[in-house]
């Protein structure tokens, strides 16, 4: 019996971080003179990443990147890259496999470490989210039901610490959820924010003071 072979290949790597240099590694693991390439977004086509940068900025939502055999158009591979994720698939063809599997490797080695998985700004609003409205109705529940004192200092203070993980996650390159469109080595994290991680900071001790006053006050 003869093995019919797979000529199909669909992955998605999350939490992928990928700058600029990245993405021109995966074009030119695909741009040769027998693939018509094409770069876009969500809404306009680019005659490259160049264009596009130009164009959304450095931080687009969504990149997808199309190779086209020019001996037949069934015969294609296509990268969506996202804030989130990275996808790769290749539609019937044997030629687009090997540059496929050299793209996953390429999108894996570009995960994000662990803790950056967790502590980044896209989730750091989601719990800053769930923890105000978490907090509103304990303090509904205290005021208007079981007549408790509400602990503004515990509720302020959460608040606070997760709108500081998401400032400092937001403003760092390396835990953000961004595309980035600038070259790795271009990003110096620290020196550019400096002034806006110390306001932050200095923010978030004086919103912890202040709810301690308010607790000690209503006390």
């Amino acid at each position: 019996m003869i093995k019919k072979e797979n000529k199909y290949f669909n992955t998605t790597i999350n939490s992928t971080k990928l700058y600029l240099e990245d993405i021109e590694n995966i074009i030119s693991k695909i741009e040769n003179e027998n693939i018509i390439l094409e770069i876009s977004d969500n809404e306009n086509v680019y005659e490259s990443i160049a264009e596009l940068r130009s164009i959304t900025g450095t931080n687009p939502k969504t990149i997808k990147i199309l190779g086209t055999l020019t001996s037949s158009f069934l015969e294609y591979i296509t990268i969506r890259i996202t804030e989130s994720s990275s996808t790769i698939y290749v539609h019937n063809s044997d030629t687009l496999l090997k540059p496929a599997y050299e793209i996953e490797n390429l999108l894996i080695s570009k995960k994000r470490k662990l803790i950056y998985s967790y502590f980044n700004s896209y989730n750091a609003k989601i719990n800053l989210l769930c923890t105000l409205l978490i907090g509103f109705v304990v303090f509904l529940v205290c005021t208007f039901i079981t007549k408790e004192n509400f602990n503004y200092t515990i509720w302020v203070s959460i608040i606070l610490l997760w709108t500081l993980i998401f400032l400092i996650s937001e403003l760092n390159p390396n835990s953000n959820t961004k595309i980035e469109l600038e070259r790795k080595h271009e990003l110096n994290f620290y020196e550019k924010n400096k002034d806006k991680i110390l306001f932050g900071i200095v923010t978030t001790f004086i919103g912890i003071i202040i709810g301690s006053i308010i607790t000690y006050l209503k006390s």
